[in-house]
């Protein structure tokens, strides 16, 4: 792993930026900004867990760029999997939805619906939108150079 500069990790207790950060990845995966709450329980996380220390260089660049570029960051994650570690950005996303799991405002984990040809129409709307986003991020990786 190569050394982490300090700035990196000062950035880190940069509240400012973590709630940026927050408010871009939020509107990606829901497509909408997240709640106070969410935005402290984001920040508060990065306070406490090494797992968003222990970072490469590479992937501290990579999370800079979508924030600054408002990248679409569900249709990159993917792309910069590794099957030995998570990207840094996977590590982010997983920690939002978590929070935003336990969030009473996220009313995207409780979908259930109870017509079975609508729910087949649903499905396949996802798949095509599945579809859609993987090419999207192929495509934003190789623009932007991320890695």
């Amino acid at each position: 792993m190569s050394s982490v500069p300090s700035k990196v990790l000062d950035q880190t207790d940069d509240r400012d930026g973590l709630a940026k950060e927050v408010n871009h990845l939020h509107q990606s995966l829901f497509g909408r900004p997240p709640t106070a709450s969410v935005i402290e329980h984001y920040i508060q996380a990065h306070m406490i867990m090494p797992e968003l220390h222990d970072v490469h260089d590479a992937e501290v660049r990579t999370v800079r760029a979508v924030i600054e570029k408002k990248l679409d960051a569900i249709a990159v994650e993917p792309w910069l999997r590794d099957k030995n570690r998570h990207h840094l950005l996977s590590r982010k996303i997983f920690l939002l939805s978590y929070i935003s799991e336990c969030d009473a405002e996220h009313v995207e984990y409780n979908n259930h619906i109870e017509n079975r040809f609508i729910y087949f129409g649903v499905m396949l709307f996802e798949c095509a939108r599945a579809s859609f986003t993987m090419a999207k991020g192929l495509y934003l990786k190789v623009r932007h150079g991320l890695f």
